[in-house]
C-alpha cells in the first residue's frame, strides 16, 4: 500500500463537507483515524478559495450574487456546466441577447438564449462580460461551473458563510 500521507483527487469529489472543483491534481493531507474513528482532514489548499453559500433551503445550496447592479440568488448547481439564468434575473440584470444555442440538459435538449451580462459580483470577486444561458423553464437562476471557474472557486462549502474567503 502506498503512503497514505497525501491524497491526489482529480475532478469533483465529496471530502469533509466540500466539494472539491479542481482540474488538476490536488494534493490532500489526510490524517490517519483516531482513536474515536473520526478522520481529519485539511481539504482546502492554501491557494483555493472556498465559496460558501449564504442559505441552504429543501435540499437546495443558495448563494447570493450581484448580476450588474441587481441582487440575485442563485443555486450553486456543480452538476451545471453553464450558468443559467431565469428569465426574471436576465431582465433584471440587463443582459444583452447575443445568440441561441441548443442545451443538452437532464431533460433532454432545450433551446436557451445566450446573453451577456456586463458582471456578476460574489462576495468581493467580480467577473466582467459574463456569458450566460436564459431560459423560460426555469423558476431559479443556476451558478454553474463556468462562472465557479472564473470566479476562481476550487471548493464550495456545504455550510452557509461568506461568499468567498
Amino acid at each position: 500500500m502506498g503512503d497514505l500521507g497525501s491524497l491526489s483527487i482529480i475532478g469533483m469529489t465529496a471530502l469533509g463537507g466540500s466539494l472539491l472543483l479542481a482540474s488538476d491534481p490536488v494534493s490532500i493531507p489526510v490524517t490517519a483515524p483516531s482513536e474515536t474513528g473520526a478522520i481529519s482532514s485539511d481539504a482546502v489548499p492554501a491557494q483555493g478559495k472556498v465559496l460558501s453559500p449564504t442559505e441552504r433551503e429543501a435540499g437546495r445550496i443558495y448563494l447570493t450574487a450581484t448580476l450588474a447592479s441587481a441582487p440575485a440568488r442563485l443555486i450553486i448547481d456543480t452538476g451545471a456546466s453553464h450558468t443559467i439564468l431565469s428569465k426574471r434575473d436576465a431582465q433584471r440584470a440587463k443582459a444583452v441577447r447575443i445568440g441561441a444555442a441548443s442545451v443538452a440538459t437532464a431533460g433532454g435538449v432545450a433551446s436557451m438564449e445566450v446573453a451577456r451580462v456586463s458582471a456578476v459580483s460574489i462576495g468581493d470577486q467580480t467577473v466582467r462580460d459574463v456569458d450566460v444561458l436564459v431560459s423560460d423553464d426555469v423558476a431559479e437562476s443556476l451558478l454553474g461551473l463556468d462562472l465557479l471557474d472564473r470566479i476562481g472557486a476550487t471548493h464550495v462549502s456545504l455550510m452557509p458563510g461568506n461568499a468567498i474567503r
